[in-house]
């Protein structure tokens, strides 16, 4: 019986570290606009944006900088990856990041970009088949592509649902939309 409560206890830590590593403190971020670089990992980019490029890179990163400088307690989410050899046949990883805090108002960093005209809302969709990665990225990621998912449906079904709402309030107020 004690050896059953060790493991079911041991398998139940593991499923909770396992569950934590997902959002990661932004301290350990170096942020340049739309991506950011974890420590001195040079192999690994993270964005913001799944495909494409922000309008305004000013006026985006400006925005950037004030969400994150008001809350010290977000943290980033991996969505999904691509890792695949670039040209001099090192490995490289892109990641598809969501930053997200507590705050109820405004919860995460990319559905302040689309509610602010600074992203389109289909720039915050990850490309289920790479046809929508650029096209120099694409050859490499299906020449030998390992492609990792780390969110479930239902959490990015609920991201999207408020993505159409971000994207409804940018429109509503008027704020020109990158198409």
């Amino acid at each position: 019986m004690k050896r059953i409560a060790f493991l079911l206890l041991t398998l139940f830590h593991t499923v909770c570290a396992g569950a934590q590593t997902h959002y990661l403190p932004l301290s350990d971020f170096k942020f340049d606009g739309v991506t950011a670089q974890y420590k001195d990992d040079t192999t690994t980019v993270y964005s913001l944006l799944c495909t494409g490029s922000p309008d305004n890179r000013e006026r985006t990163d400006s925005l950037i900088t004030v969400w994150l400088s008001t809350r010290p307690d977000a943290t980033l989410r991996p969505v999904c990856s691509f890792s695949y050899n670039d040209l001099s046949a090192h490995r490289v990883t892109f990641t598809y990041c969501w930053v997200v805090s507590d705050e109820e108002t405004e919860p995460s960093l990319n559905l302040f970009l689309v509610r602010n005209g600074c992203a389109a809302a289909n720039t915050m969709l990850w490309a289920k088949n790479t046809t929508a990665i650029k096209p120099e990225i694409n050859f490499y990621i299906k020449r030998n592509a390992e492609t990792k998912v780390f969110v479930d449906k239902k959490t990015y079904k609920d991201f999207v649902r408020d993505l159409q709402k971000a994207r409804l309030l940018a429109g509503r107020h008027h704020i020109p939309i990158k198409k």
